[in-house]
């Protein structure tokens, strides 16, 4: 740990505590894994970050998300290609009426 200036080991507790981790070993570990590849400086510390974060994604690229294409079933567009018009509708419900007061009249004349 002597090694490492102080600049560098807050640094890595950063680091630790961006990945929420608030443990003395996961510092050490970042440490450990800086003093492996030879990153002395918090300049070094930065740029192997964002080489890491460069490589990983050219690894697994976020793919476009593409409209997903609906499967709507054949009786689906028949049944609404034969659905009839709102004035045909109209007139279906004028004939209902016409019969349900045709019916009372009826019932009253009885």
């Amino acid at each position: 740990m002597s090694e490492f200036g102080d600049v560098l080991i807050i640094e890595a507790m950063k680091k630790a505590l961006e990945h929420n981790k608030a443990s003395w070993s996961y510092v050490k570990g970042i440490l450990q894994s800086w003093s492996e590849k030879g990153i002395a400086t918090i300049e070094e510390a930065q740029a192997e970050a964002s080489a890491f974060k460069k490589q990983k994604k050219q690894k697994h690229p976020r793919p476009h998300q593409a409209k997903k294409q609906e499967i709507i079933p054949d009786w689906f567009t028949q049944n609404k290609k034969a659905s009839p018009t709102r004035s045909v509708l109209a007139k279906q419900q004028v004939d209902v009426a016409d019969l349900l007061n045709d019916y009372c009249m009826q019932k009253e004349l009885g």
